[in-house]
């Protein structure tokens, strides 16, 4: 049972955290990108873009979750 649960949690909380965030940071990092804020429009518009993506992405993953552990069986990565 235990094995289980922590089979579940590292299939929806690990892999998609390192996917969509880990791996990312550690390309922006290795190639001296400085990650944060832009400082006027021309900068803060295409991250305002990339939070509303990110949010969409989000509300996607989360219902498919949902489908998924209320009509299917198993694990997201088996």
């Amino acid at each position: 049972m235990v094995f289980w649960v922590l089979r579940q949690f590292f299939a929806i909380a690990v892999l998609p955290c390192t996917a969509a965030v880990l791996i990312p940071v550690w390309l922006a990092r290795r190639n001296g990108i400085v990650l944060g804020v832009g400082s006027g429009l021309p900068q803060v518009l295409p991250q305002a873009g990339g939070l509303v993506l990110l949010t969409v992405g989000g509300l996607l993953f989360v219902a498919s979750l949902h489908r998924f552990v209320s009509q299917g069986r198993g694990t997201l990565a088996p």
